[in-house]
């Protein structure tokens, strides 16, 4: 069931990055995409995308959520790490 999951979350990844991102950004040039998104008016990454549909499941599945055995980002560490504790021995 892991690997089902992980395979549709990494489809999902890719299919934004090469049909909206790519196209948008890159082959017309209409908008950017960047980590700052709502201050430069401009896309989400893919990996924030990932990040908002992970929160939105977590709501409709009580409480999963996507956690790395290691930091993904600095801002995250100390609450990533509180996590995984519990987790991953």
């Amino acid at each position: 069931m892991a690997d089902a999951l992980h395979a549709v979350m990494e489809s999902n990844r890719t299919v934004y990055s090469r049909t909206v991102v790519n196209r948008l950004q890159n082959e017309e040039g209409v908008i950017k995409a960047s980590e700052h998104w709502q201050d430069d008016k401009a896309l989400p990454l893919p990996a924030q995308m990932l990040r908002m549909g992970a929160e939105i499941a977590a709501v409709k599945t009580d409480g999963i959520q996507l956690l790395a055995a290691v930091e993904v980002a600095h801002s995250q560490a100390e609450r990533t790490q509180d996590r995984c504790r519990d987790r991953w021995p």
